[in-house]
Formats: structure tokens, C-alpha cells, sequence
């Protein structure tokens, strides 16, 4: 591949938001044809470019698909070879389309595997289930507790009116749900709450595990009667 072709990827890799050194390149011999291989660091997704053997603005290109496994994509022209600017649009459609996503995909926190690794409370309400409600001492706390929770994430996240509106909503709600559920199911609750709460404030793994710990530093007091 030219030179200046090379370069014209460089371009556009800034233009689409994204660093040069996020990449690196390779040229070899791709199915008998020179080939010029962008590859996303430290990810199995890369964008190939061949040249034709006989006219250097004769090109095709290829690429790994975010999706299931990561297949590689068909040929693009089929059976035919197309000028560079065609390549380049095909390398600014997978930067949005798969690279993008793909990055979306690692960004955003498992907020199941959160829940998993910090149990909210002190039994396993899949285990030891109980139907018991909650009696009026047991509610006064657990009221209380939330409130304490409240006031505790305000403090460490500071929601903006928006945030703090849904987390009024969902906190809200919980506390609703203490006067009609049982133990196990409003403990369902809580976590979805705190889910919710946890994408309200678009918190990464880390501050989504802090939440959850913040959660149960409130419920000290009260954790002997959720369980």
C-alpha cells in the first residue's frame, strides 16, 4: 500500500475521537495479496486493507466484527477491487460501528457480578428463605437506615437535580415496599434499587461497588432484622 494511503488512516482514526497509539499495524501476505492490517490494542478486533498486485489503487478490505466469537467480515467489493476512499469509509463505519461498541461494552460495569461478589446482606435469601414480613420495629429501623443511606450517598456522589430526583423515586419506593413485602422479596427490591441508582449516576465498577458497600454501612444497625 502507498504511503499516503497508509497515512489517510491516521485522519480519520483522529477524526472518529480516537489516539493513533490505540493501534498498531502489521503488512504482510493476506490470501496472496499484500495486505495492511490496523489492529485495536489489546482487543481481538483489526480492519484489513489489501492492495491489488497489479495497480496500487486497487483495494478490498475486510474486518473483525464485534459480535459472538468475533468473526472476520467478507471481502469488501466482492470478487472486485474498489479505490482507496472506499476503504476509508469501511474503516470509519467498524471504528463507529464495532469499535465503538466494543469499547461501550467494556466501559460500562457488570452490575450483576457486583452483586454477586458483595452480598448485600448477612444470609443468602435464596438459601435461607423466609416469608416473614417485617414487624413494626423491624420497619421503624429499616426506614431509617435508608434515610441514613440517603444521606450518605448525597454526600459521597452529589447527584444533580436529575439524579437526586430518581434517587428520591427508587429510595422512595423501597421504603414503600417495607410496609407489603416480605423479607426475601423486598431484599429483590433493594438490589434493583440499587442498580437503578447506580445507572442514574453513571458510576463505573469501582464507585458501583462502593455504593453497594455504602449501602450496607447504612444497614449496620438494621442487618440483623433483613436477614
Amino acid at each position: 500500500m502507498l504511503k499516503k494511503h497508509k497515512n489517510g488512516f491516521i485522519g480519520i482514526i483522529e477524526h472518529s475521537g480516537f489516539q493513533v497509539n490505540q493501534f498498531r499495524t502489521v503488512e504482510k501476505e493476506v490470501d496472496g495479496y499484500p495486505g495492511f492490517i490496523l489492529q485495536f490494542v489489546n482487543s481481538p478486533l483489526a480492519f484489513l486493507a489489501r492492495t491489488s498486485v497489479e495497480n496500487y489503487f486497487e483495494h478490498d478490505y475486510r474486518y473483525v466484527q464485534f459480535a459472538p466469537s468475533y468473526p472476520k467480515s467478507e471481502y469488501v467489493p466482492s470478487n472486485s477491487w474498489c479505490a482507496i476512499e472506499v476503504v476509508y469509509e469501511g474503516f470509519k463505519g467498524w471504528l463507529s460501528d464495532h469499535v465503538g461498541h466494543y469499547l461501550e461494552e467494556i466501559d460500562i460495569p457488570d452490575l450483576w457480578s457486583q452483586i454477586e461478589r458483595h452480598n448485600l446482606f448477612i444470609g443468602d435469601p435464596l438459601v435461607n428463605r423466609s416469608n416473614k414480613g417485617f414487624d413494626k420495629a423491624e420497619k421503624e429501623r429499616v426506614v431509617l437506615a435508608i434515610e441514613h443511606f440517603k444521606k450518605l450517598l448525597e454526600l459521597e456522589y452529589k447527584p444533580t437535580a436529575e439524579q437526586l430526583e430518581t434517587i428520591n423515586d427508587r429510595l422512595g419506593y423501597l421504603v414503600e415496599s417495607v410496609d407489603r413485602l416480605n423479607k426475601v422479596d423486598w431484599q429483590g427490591v433493594a438490589i434493583s434499587t440499587l442498580m437503578s441508582i447506580s445507572i442514574a449516576l453513571s458510576l463505573d465498577t469501582q464507585k458501583g461497588r462502593d455504593l453497594f458497600n455504602l449501602f450496607k454501612t447504612a444497614f449496620t444497625s438494621a442487618i440483623e432484622f433483613i436477614g
